[in-house]
């Protein structure tokens, strides 16, 4: 078995000549580029049986060689992919069942059933451009610049890629030289493998907008190995709904995008100890800059499509909310474009490429004082209950004279919970089901009323930016305003008992 390990990156069309020009690449070549069309057909059962496990089975001919691939089920990391790959020769395109007998996968082809309901599902042609580069001083990556399509069924989509497989050296440099290639030709982190792109293109549309998982922790874990699995979930998270947030009218896309970005910036908080703040102070301006313009289109959604939405249902007829509307579209829609064109930029792919970086080499470790190294050598469970007791303390902290906050006091408040929530979400894996599940709900009812409450503010602040001068509009915007003081009230009212609940929950940790 070989363990393939490639960044993948997708690349315009209209930008492979730029890749050509490209001084990077020449300095760093080591052989000269080959080129050979690639013809590959993958199967798997009507019901999708391999793909449900994450593997990929295809046929590939080159020069006339039939090759057999299985890919196992791996992981995709900022566009770094690794996974199982098991090859085996075959004397034409008929699945060599022998070899697959030999694989970990050997037990799902051991069925003679199974293996009759394998079919042709999809079929990938591209042109292929490789070359070895040096990456680094003395380590090597084969680069491959793919160009061709998808085919499944009636449908097709194109490929345009390039795929670095590293050779001889450190995960950290793919990154790296990728950063670098971006200075010269515009790309796209990829996480998508041509295998999910077909199974993609024979669903006919786009995936769903994609939640937040919970991280795949073991309490024995050491602290530098649970910090990076859980970043490594808040980019999956967030490149999971970038495309649909680029692409789709679905809000739900932006929103979880955002909510991808809130998780990250919490974890650098919650692992502050152990990950120095200046080792990653540019990288954090970067993630929250992405996450203020994300933020500016969420609040116009929420705004357009709950808060005016609602208030227009119950005032039908009032022509001022029709003034209104159209006004908070516009607002609206620049806000989204903003959004869209922070995640089609090359400084987003940068961000990934960058993170990346940071978490596959761990170099912020090199500016740990002793108190953070001893920290460190903890086990993420011991480090973990340590976490959560103080985020619990800190929420406690700023709701202490609950009654007698304003909205500044109630928005902070927020903040401290939300953090905890993460931080409770981020941990799950390392305690009790049960206790976790109850625990979280309170905390998710509080952060769930205070959430409303900053609607309401933040609907006050998105008004001042709509002008007119009309009797109508200004009469819809007064009772906006009015909607607005009468959710905080109600808020308000339901906080008490939801704080008291929370308060009176014991810790689980």
């Amino acid at each position: 078995m070989a363990t393939e390990t490639e960044l993948k990156l997708a690349v315009a069309p209209a930008d492979l000549s730029r890749l050509a020009k490209s001084t990077l690449l020449a300095a760093a070549s080591r052989s000269k580029p080959t080129l050979r069309t690639v013809y590959s057909v993958y199967y798997d059962t009507p019901e999708r049986d391999l793909a449900r496990r994450g593997m990929a089975l295809r046929l590939r001919k080159v020069a006339g060689r039939w090759v057999q691939t299985l890919k196992t089920a791996g992981t995709a990391q900022a566009g770094l992919h690794s996974r199982g790959e098991f090859e085996a020769s075959t004397a034409a395109q008929l699945l060599n069942f022998v070899a697959l007998a030999a694989t970990p996968a050997q037990e799902v082809f051991a069925d003679p059933q199974f293996r009759a309901r394998l079919q042709p599902l999809f079929v990938t042609e591209f042109k292929r451009s490789t070359r070895m580069v040096e990456i680094a001083p003395d380590e090597l990556a084969e680069l491959c610049v793919d160009r061709g399509k998808i085919t499944g069924g009636a449908q097709q989509d194109p490929i345009s890629e390039i795929e670095l497989e590293l050779k001889q050296g450190e995960p950290a440099h793919l990154f790296d030289f990728a950063r670098r290639l971006l200075t010269e030709v515009p790309l796209k982190v990829e996480n998508a493998s041509k295998a999910e792109r077909g199974y993609a293109l024979l669903a006919g549309d786009r995936s769903a907008p994609s939640k937040a998982q919970a991280p795949a922790l073991d309490a024995a874990m050491q602290v530098p190995e649970a910090f990076r699995t859980i970043v490594w979930e808040c980019l999956r998270h967030l490149q999971a709904n970038d495309g649909g947030a680029i692409a789709s009218e679905d809000v739900e896309y932006v929103h979880q995008a955002r909510v991808a970005i809130r998780r990250l910036r919490s974890a650098f908080h919650l692992f502050r100890k152990v990950v120095p703040k200046t080792a990653v102070v540019e990288l954090l301006e970067t993630v929250k800059t992405l996450g203020t313009s994300l933020g500016g289109a969420r609040d116009w959604d929420v705004f357009v499509t709950e808060t005016l939405a609602n208030a227009m249902q119950a005032f039908p007829d009032h022509a001022g909310f029709a003034l209104l509307s159209r006004r908070a579209q516009r607002a609206r829609t620049a806000a989204r474009r903003q959004a869209r064109a922070s995640l089609a930029t090359p400084s987003y792919a940068g961000l990934l490429l960058d993170l990346g970086a940071q978490l596959a080499s761990q170099s912020w470790r090199l500016a740990l004082d002793n108190e953070a190294r001893a920290l460190e050598s903890m086990t993420i469970g011991a480090f973990a209950a340590t976490i959560l007791d103080a985020q619990w303390r800190r929420v406690r902290r700023a709701g202490k004279h609950h009654r007698d906050l304003g909205p500044t006091e109630l928005h902070a408040l927020r903040i401290e919970v939300k953090k905890l929530r993460y931080a409770i979400e981020f941990f799950q894996a390392l305690h009790p089901r049960k206790a976790v599940s109850s625990f979280l709900d309170h905390a998710a009812e509080l952060q769930e009323i205070l959430g409303a409450l900053n609607d309401a503010t933040i609907t006050s602040h998105l008004l001042d930016t709509l002008t007119g001068a009309d009797r109508s509009f200004v009469e819809a915007v007064g009772i906006l305003r009015g909607w607005g003081a009468a959710r905080v009230h109600d808020g308000k009212t339901h906080f008490e008992g939801a704080w008291e609940r929370f308060d009176a929950a014991e810790p689980y940790w």
